[in-house]
């Protein structure tokens, strides 16, 4: 079962990285950004990554405020009760 279970994650794992390989080498081409007053050149891949990057760090972040005030809200909650 155990044995299963490893094999399983294996295989996933693999398939992912193989999906992750076919994403780089399609988007390796490089790309102009202009922000504000500078100019990036970089590899479109970099520049999903990097947005998915901080895409994940703010939903991480209003997640942990949204389970803070939740968290607040049944303290005030029973010290009322």
């Amino acid at each position: 079962m155990i044995k299963d279970k490893k094999l399983i994650k294996i295989i996933i794992i693999s398939v992912l990285v193989v999906i992750m390989v076919i994403v780089v080498i399609q988007n390796i081409t490089m790309v102009k950004i202009n922000f504000l007053f500078w100019t990036f050149s970089m590899s479109r891949f970099l520049v999903i990554f990097l947005l998915l990057i901080i895409g994940f760090i703010f939903g991480w972040l209003l997640r942990s405020q949204f389970l803070l005030r939740k968290y607040n809200r049944m303290n005030r909650d029973n010290q009322n009760n």
